[in-house]
């Protein structure tokens, strides 16, 4: 695995202004010194959202979020912390070599970057095509939207385009681009001839409407493509996987609508892209659209980075409906709570707020059904469940189902719920969920970086002079570096504060910066980091003249404390070499506890 260098991080958050940083995302109003802000992790009326340049530090004393630059764009953006590395080093001019990569992954390194600009040019010729176009084939691209209520403004937002209908109309205005052609036929825009007669490549996308697929940052991985020929064999086809996108890792729209899903706490998954932007125009933005296909655990822990509730609403036809259902388990299993809202058939998302508008639709999003209610009327109408046969098939069913939900208190409710549906007993229940459990494979469930729990031995507070003293030597090297020719970190009592200070140290020997910023980045665990943020930020409240006594009061408390602890365990060394028999033992207690009085 790569490894970004130290000394690049370091340059990035030296590079990077904080205040600015955050101030692109959420206004800031100055403050004395720092910056308020209403928090953009919470809602709140009050701002208590402080941003302190001179710590370049960010701290949220209603949340309790907080961190450096780094930190923030994690968790905005969703990122993990090698992706805000990159992130802040583009915006900063810095590049980053990786520790780890050989000669192979960068050169796949550097072919990805060449894809992903080969599509954003491919992009701005579709868009430039539809918009700018005065051909006859490009006004009947312009009518088809016309006839789905898209305008202009809709256009320009999402970046649809048209494809001409020409062998090599994109290939040529790549080249004139500078793109060789190992980018263009990589890119996946192009299809190269499979018979012998003529060799090279035509464009894959000829006379049709263009959407562009972007990942959640935003950057062109795909196209979707709809005919208007009406001889046109496929209605859509979509670009072939890449080196920047495999099917089944992405959502489209996502990029647009990330920030509504944390916002509200809830995704609505739809079909396709006119699904999409409808209600995303309508107002409805916390909505995703999965392309048609059933969601995968990719894209469901996608999806987790901004929330864990799901309402999928798909169109009620026989592949709406076996969608739905082949859905519903992979995100049980991916811990997502999921509602689902079932459209009358013949509509969809987008015919929907067209004939009843946004407010109609978000309602009927709302009264979605439980994940249990949706399946167990689906198979209803599928078996018959006056029939035994057909009540066992659908218990099968629905417990293959109830047995991924983790919750034990709604897996018993499922269970007492369904046996009151089915007129069956607890035992014919417990009979079928352990054939049911002995048919599964045990495989592990794949691991997700982002889903740590915390460190348990870091998830406590800090005594009064342990606060203190982190205050101190973040607040300035010199207080830093007395601390260091003074105190060790065993002399502190709390396992949290040992830690810190011997990072501090860590950071310190090697001549680093040990500041807040840094500092905190030398943790994963959430609740640490919050905790010397809230210290951090907190106001200068000491009197002039007074911080070196007060300092040197501090490191005596903790250096007495830290003897004294020291001294009792010794005693107790000596009382089991005494017990013990142990002479060797007990001599080299007794010389180490008369070195301790002697300190």
């Amino acid at each position: 695995m790569s490894l970004i260098p130290e000394e690049i991080i370091t340059r990035v958050l030296e590079r990077t202004d904080i205040a600015e940083l955050i101030g692109s995302y959420t206004p800031l109003k100055r403050a004395g010194k720092n910056y308020k802000a209403l928090c953009p992790f919470h809602n709140e009326k009050t701002p208590s959202f402080v941003v302190t340049p001179d710590k370049q530090i960010f701290h949220c004393f209603g949340c309790g979020a907080g961190g450096n630059a780094i930190s923030f764009v994690v968790k905005q953006e969703r990122m993990d912390f090698p992706e805000a590395v990159r992130f802040l080093a583009a915006k900063a001019g810095i590049e980053v070599p990786e520790k780890g990569r050989d000669a192979d992954s960068q050169k796949q390194n550097a072919l990805r970057d060449m894809v992903f600009a080969a599509n954003a040019a491919a992009v701005e010729y579709f868009h430039a095509n539809l918009v700018g176009g005065r051909e006859k084939e490009v006004g009947v691209a312009r009518e088809y939207l016309k006839t789905r209520k898209l305008n202009l403004d809709a256009v320009k937002r999402f970046k649809i385009g048209y494809s001409y209908d020409a062998w090599d109309g994109l290939t040529r205005h790549l080249r004139t681009k500078g793109f060789d052609s190992a980018i263009i036929d990589n890119s996946g825009l192009v299809v190269t001839r499979a018979d012998g007669a003529k060799k090279g490549s035509y464009d894959r996308f000829r006379g049709r409407v263009m959407f562009p697929i972007f990942d959640y940052r935003g950057r062109p991985v795909a196209f979707g493509a709809r005919a208007l020929k009406k001889d046109d064999k496929a209605k859509y086809i979509n670009s072939p996987e890449t080196p920047v996108y495999t099917k089944g890792r992405h959502l489209y729209g996502l990029n647009w609508a990330k920030d509504a899903l944390a916002r509200e706490d809830r995704v609505i998954i739809v079909e396709g892209y006119l699904d999409f932007i409808r209600p995303f125009l309508a107002g409805v933005e916390n909505v995703a659209a999965s392309q048609g296909t059933a969601l995968t655990p990719d894209q469901i822990r996608l999806l987790r980075r901004y929330t864990r509730n799901v309402t999928m609403l798909f169109d009620m036809d026989p592949a709406g409906q076996s969608a739905a259902l082949r859905s519903l388990d992979i995100l049980l299993e991916e811990e997502m709570d999921v509602k689902v809202a079932a459209l009358a058939d013949g509509e969809d998302p987008d015919s929907f707020i067209q004939k009843f508008g946004a407010e109609d639709f978000r309602r009927y999003v709302r009264e979605a059904k439980s994940l249990f209610e949706f399946k167990l009327e689906r198979l209803k109408l599928e078996f018959d469940v006056r029939a035994a046969e057909g009540r066992g098939a659908i218990l099968r069913e629905m417990l293959t189902t109830i047995e991924k939900v983790a919750n034990t208190s709604v897996k018993s409710s499922y269970l007492k719920e369904l046996r009151s549906s089915l007129s069956v007993n607890e035992y014919e229940i417990e009979a079928e969920r352990q054939n049911i459990l002995k048919k599964r494979p045990a495989l592990p469930r794949p691991a997700d970086a982002r889903t740590n729990g915390p460190d348990p031995a870091l998830s406590v507070g800090f005594s009064s002079d342990e606060e203190w003293l982190l205050r101190f030597i973040m607040a300035d090297a010199r207080w830093l570096k007395e601390a260091r020719a003074q105190i060790d970190p065993g002399d502190l009592p709390g396992e949290a504060a040992r830690k810190v200070l011997a990072a501090a140290y860590g950071l310190f020997d090697e001549g680093r910066e040990a500041g807040p910023a840094a500092l905190v980045g030398e943790f994963a665990d959430e609740g640490l980091r919050r905790k010397l943020m809230a210290i951090a930020s907190e106001p200068d409240t000491m009197a002039p003249g007074t911080a070196v006594k007060a300092f040197g009061d501090c490191l005596k408390r903790i250096r007495d404390r830290g003897r004294k602890g020291k001294r009792e365990q010794w005693r107790e060394k000596i009382r089991q070499a005494e017990k013990s028999g142990d002479h060797e033992a007990l001599r080299r207690a007794q010389e180490e506890f008369n070195q301790l009085l002697k300190g």
